[in-house]
């Protein structure tokens, strides 16, 4: 019931099943990255048109370059999600957002302003007792290129991501630890791995290896 100047409450559900990851994609952020999926999502809208508030959660399945044969192993992602939009201010705020893929989980939560003119960031992400295989496998499927998957270990790191769009500063820490090296010859543990940003750069604490006692 849109009312006098669309201030009128809305209650609203959208649903999409099967839908394809190279369709939406392009339509929401005028960007064809060339990624193929299957998208099942449910979203829950009230509020007003000026002033929106979101709630929901989707799910994707067979993720992959789309010039890439389909692996013959799913990686499950589901993202779950809760915000609202100020149309009037332009201004996204989200409560909270947790992406999750095989055994690993990424949180984010903040602020985007000045939408859609010059979106400004203001976001934090964590990420907490992941697997470093994970995102290696992931990579691998969204951006073609091949990883190490003998490389293993869990990821714990807090960024943060402020500034314009086209010119955002990253700075925080990650580390991983209970890492290890797998070869034919057998399973190498690594020291725990950690890194600093700040003002874009990125400074890495030396690994160590044990190949044998002493090496």
């Amino acid at each position: 019931t849109p009312g006098r100047n669309l201030e009128g409450p809305l209650d609203a559900e959208l649903r999409t099943q099967g839908a394809l990851l190279y369709d939406w994609i392009p339509l929401v952020s005028s960007r064809n990255p060339e990624i193929y999926g299957l998208l099942d999502a449910q979203i829950h809208m009230t509020g007003s048109l000026h002033h929106l508030n979101m709630e929901g959660q989707s799910n994707v399945t067979r993720l992959h370059r789309w010039e890439q044969v389909p692996p013959s192993e799913d990686i499950p992602s589901g993202v779950f999600f809760r915000g609202h939009f100020d149309r009037i201010r332009g201004e996204a705020v989200i409560d909270g957002l947790d992406w999750t893929f095989a055994n690993s989980r990424v949180h984010l939560t903040g602020t985007v302003s000045n939408i859609p003119t010059a979106p400004d960031l203001d976001l934090v992400v964590a990420v907490e007792r992941s697997r470093l295989e994970d995102f290696f496998s992931l990579g691998s499927r969204l951006s073609g290129v091949t990883h190490p998957d003998e490389v293993s270990g869990r990821v714990d790191s807090l960024l943060t991501i402020q500034g314009p769009w086209n010119n955002r500063r990253l700075s925080g820490f990650g580390g991983v630890r209970d890492a290890s090296l797998k070869t034919p010859s057998g399973s190498f543990p690594i020291s725990d791995l950690s890194v600093q940003i700040k003002d874009g750069e990125a400074q890495f604490t030396p690994a160590r290896i044990a190949l044998t006692p002493g090496v």
